[in-house]
Order: structure tokens, then C-alpha cells, then sequence
């Protein structure tokens, strides 16, 4: 082989050995950053909530939760969550969105009569199990489409930095 074919060799085996060290860090963006954990839940198996993407699940202790989960409490049920710096406590019909300054932000109260990603925040309005929804690590609802707008008239009302939890 003359040099030319040497420097055509070389020069494949670096363009090569690049590609597949970029390949890693391309399908590490694409997974979940883990954030925290759910210590402890009170209330019925529905009563907190994870809206995940477009889907909703039930959340049990020891779930993990991840950077854009939107975690909120029927008026049945409270969590305690652990973050990486904080530990956080949901009280019965709360939302709080997990992002890396969920440790700093304030929990936004929601309006018991709205519902919260197509799920009542009224636990007795609407138990889950009535709407055919699973539960566990089965979509609850597929409507979280409706989030934004339930979010935004829940925080309406709840003053003092609501805004910063309003779901975009």
C-alpha cells in the first residue's frame, strides 16, 4: 500500500473511532435524568399522581421520579418526596413540578374543584377505579393535554409565587 492508501486508512479509522464516541453521549440525552424518590404516600392507591409525558400513574413509595414529572395530590392523599438537596411534603391537593430548583420553589395549592391532566382533584368526585383507569405503571389517563389549562386556573388563585409552577 503507498502512502497515499496509508493517510485514505487513517483517515477512515479517525472518522470512525469519532462517530462511535459521539454515539454514547447522543443516547444519553435521551434517557430520564432521575431527580428523586417518593418516601411515603398517605391516602388510597390514587390519591398522588404522576403526569409523565402525556400519560398518568399512580405513584407508590419508592418510585422514582424524574426532571418533568408534575406531581400532584388529590385532596385524599399526601407524599413525602426526596429530592437530591431537600425533602418535600405535599399536602392533600398539591402540585409541584420536578425540575433541578424543585427545592426551591413554592408548592402550588390546587382548586379542589378542578381537575388536575383530566384526573379530579376531588378524590370523591371520581374515584379512578370507577373510570376504568389502572393503576400502577399503566397509564392512568392519556389526557394531560388539559394540564396546562388546570394548572394555570388552580394557580390562579393561590398568590405568592403560584406563578413559578404553572405548568408551560
Amino acid at each position: 500500500m503507498d502512502r497515499s492508501g496509508l493517510r485514505k486508512a487513517r483517515w477512515v479509522l479517525v472518522v470512525a473511532a469519532g462517530c462511535f464516541a459521539l454515539t454514547p453521549a447522543a443516547f444519553a440525552q435521551d434517557e430520564p435524568v432521575w431527580k428523586g424518590t417518593v418516601t411515603e404516600i398517605t391516602g388510597p392507591e390514587d390519591s398522588v399522581v404522576v403526569l409523565r409525558g402525556t400519560d398518568a400513574y399512580a405513584l407508590y413509595p419508592e418510585d422514582k421520579l424524574f426532571a418533568g414529572d408534575r406531581v400532584f395530590t388529590r385532596t385524599s392523599g399526601t407524599a413525602r418526596l426526596t429530592m437530591d438537596n431537600c425533602e418535600i411534603m405535599l399536602e392533600p391537593a398539591s402540585f409541584i413540578e420536578v425540575t433541578d430548583q424543585t427545592c426551591t420553589v413554592q408548592i402550588t395549592q390546587l382548586d379542589t374543584g378542578a381537575a388536575f391532566g383530566g384526573i379530579p382533584v376531588l378524590a370523591a368526585a371520581a374515584p379512578l377505579a370507577e373510570t376504568g383507569a389502572a393503576i400502577g405503571l399503566t397509564p392512568l389517563l392519556a389526557t394531560a393535554a388539559g394540564a396546562s389549562a388546570a394548572a394555570a386556573a388552580a394557580a390562579a388563585g393561590t398568590g405568592g409565587g403560584a406563578e413559578q409552577n404553572v405548568i408551560p
